[in-house]
């Protein structure tokens, strides 16, 4: 936890119902940092068109509900540059997470199951409530849960949209167009 970075008392941030937004670089996150290419788009670059500050936004909010459950709601917006995995290429990854944390107090208490009103509502993940939480850390951990576990782009690649290969590669032979020969005699 480096200085400066944001560290809340969680209950006591939930019994006051406090909220805190911020913007930090994306770069000031080590763990997803080591997980992630460079964050610079080459010139030209199709996804180019849409802003890429290395940026994460962020805001967390404590609620406390009429049943007594304890809540912190964090919404984590970012734009980081991922390599697909079809055509190898960077392309900007939108990351939109809005996640409801349910603090509990006891270690035994995050194993329980959950009673849920709602059968098509998943239960939300629970966290151990702790004196000195830093926000940056529940940040991270949920940049890092909405990442692809395979990048790709949104759409076909254009090397597979149109059946070519990359510029500047020579089109190989199939393996299989000499079978192909046989077969036709």
């Amino acid at each position: 936890m480096k200085p400066g970075h944001p560290v809340i008392d969680v209950l006591d941030f939930i019994s006051r119902n406090a909220e805190q937004r911020g913007e930090t670089p994306l770069s000031a996150f080590s763990r997803i940092s080591d997980l992630l290419p460079a964050q610079v788009l080459p010139v030209g670059d199709a996804d180019s068109a849409g802003a890429v500050d290395g940026l994460v936004r962020w805001s967390v909010r404590g609620e406390r509900t009429q049943h007594g459950k304890r809540y912190l709601h964090l919404e984590v917006s970012a734009r980081p540059i991922l390599i697909c995995q079809r055509c190898m290429r960077p392309f900007v990854y939108e990351v939109e997470s809005v996640v409801p944390l349910e603090v509990v107090t006891h270690q035994a208490a995050l194993d329980e199951d959950s009673e849920i009103d709602d059968p098509d509502m998943d239960a939300p993940d629970r966290i151990l409530a702790q004196a000195s939480q830093s926000v940056l850390e529940l940040v991270e951990d949920e940049l890092i849960l909405s990442l692809p576990y395979i990048p790709r782009h949104d759409y076909a690649c254009v090397q597979y949209d149109n059946q070519e290969t990359p510029e500047g590669t020579d089109k190989k032979p199939s393996p299989f167009a000499a079978l192909a020969a046989l077969k036709k005699q």
